[in-house]
């Protein structure tokens, strides 16, 4: 018999752009997150983040595991998980990231996950 976790919600700080872009993984279909974190994920397993937005917003929002950054990662990324966002919770977020980061969304800056 396996014993389930208790999902916990995660918390994201992007105070600034820089923030958000080396987080946002605009090649997610509906958008995702990265969200550095020491827990242990699996691939397509639910996560629940709260997303503090640059413009001082703030937006709980569920999504499942879609990338995993394993202890020991190289710096300058961080262990972590991404996390595409559900479809009832992207619409505002996405919009609202792609807004924030118009013009830089296809810079040559690395990011947590490319």
């Amino acid at each position: 018999m396996t014993e389930s976790r208790r999902p916990s919600i995660l918390t994201l700080d992007l105070s600034d752009r820089n923030s958000l872009y080396r987080a946002w993984m605009s090649f997610v279909e509906g958008g995702g997150i990265f969200v550095p974190t020491n827990r242990e994920y699996s691939l397509g397993e639910e996560a629940f983040v709260r997303v503090d937005m640059p413009d001082k917003s703030s937006k709980a929002v569920a999504g499942k595991v879609v990338w995993l950054s394993p202890r020991g990662v190289v710096r300058p990324r961080e262990q972590g998980i991404g996390i595409q966002i559900s479809k009832s919770d992207r619409g505002q977020l996405q919009r609202q990231a792609e807004r924030l980061l118009a013009g830089s969304l296809g810079a040559d800056k690395p990011t947590q996950t490319v």
